[in-house]
């Protein structure tokens, strides 16, 4: 069974509990959509994840309750991206938080804004490394804004934040 999912946790030990759960819903060649997922409801009546939702992500362990916090939803283009992280506010609703975008430079170069379009965040690569450099600003989601990053520069965005020590 594939696996598609990463786990978030805090520090470097594998056995703390994890923070949130990375699961893509879609991916294509040009497109991914992931959501995060945390193991409280994010609002009243919120309904966790089905068995089958998990299962299909390869979460096998059927005591396991997640519930969607946030919804990633990336394009890409040849050299260009455009990422757009939503918070879940209700059964059917997404408010906007931040928009990125990648830009077509030889390295790797990223905005990202808040909803009302005011920069919040930037990233680039020096050279063509891929170890970006991220500058934010102050109470910025930075998790959110890595994993938007992470899902404009490669098609495996959960992979990518293991491979970087994120996770």
């Amino acid at each position: 069974m594939l696996k598609n999912y990463s786990v978030v946790t805090l520090g470097e030990d594998k056995d703390t509990d994890p923070i949130a759960a990375i699961i893509t819903v879609k991916s294509s060649m040009n497109s991914i959509t992931n959501i995060i997922c945390k193991t409280e409801p994010t609002f009243d009546d919120q309904e966790p994840l089905s068995e089958e939702q998990l299962k299909k992500a390869g979460i096998t362990d059927a005591d396991t309750k997640l519930y969607p916090f946030s919804k990633l939803s990336t394009k890409r283009q040849l050299s260009t991206a455009h990422s757009t992280y939503y918070l879940i506010t209700g059964k059917e609703e997404e408010k906007e938080l931040y928009v990125g975008d990648k830009l077509s430079a030889l390295g790797y170069m990223a905005i990202f804004k808040d909803a009302k379009g005011t920069v919040v965040a930037k990233a680039a690569t020096h050279g063509v490394q891929f170890s970006p450099t991220l500058e934010a600003a102050i109470g910025v989601d930075l998790l959110a804004i890595v994993c938007m990053g992470l899902s404009m520069a490669s098609n495996d965005s959960a992979g990518a934040l293991a491979g970087a020590g994120v996770i």
